[in-house]
């Protein structure tokens, strides 16, 4: 039983860190938008960083929600 738990709880950590992972990358993505015209190769275009950030937002929930689920998997 508590092999299991740990086992839960481990992964409950690992979901919130890809979380986190998902947040920043959304930050990373809103600094390096730009709008299109002399576009560096170290920017993203205003057209992509809205389906991008609308990915990564959905990315995030699915984290959460499978960190929640491990939580509850944890303490059953």
């Amino acid at each position: 039983m508590l092999a299991r738990s740990v086992f839960w709880t481990a992964l409950a950590i690992a979901f919130l860190a890809l979380t986190v992972v998902a947040w920043r990358e959304r930050k990373r993505v809103r600094e390096k938008e730009h709008p299109l015209g002399g576009l560096p190769h170290t920017h993203i275009a205003s057209p992509v960083v809205e389906p991008l950030m609308h990915i990564l937002s959905v990315e995030s929930i699915g984290f959460i929600l499978a960190a929640a689920a491990a939580v509850y998997a944890a303490l059953a």
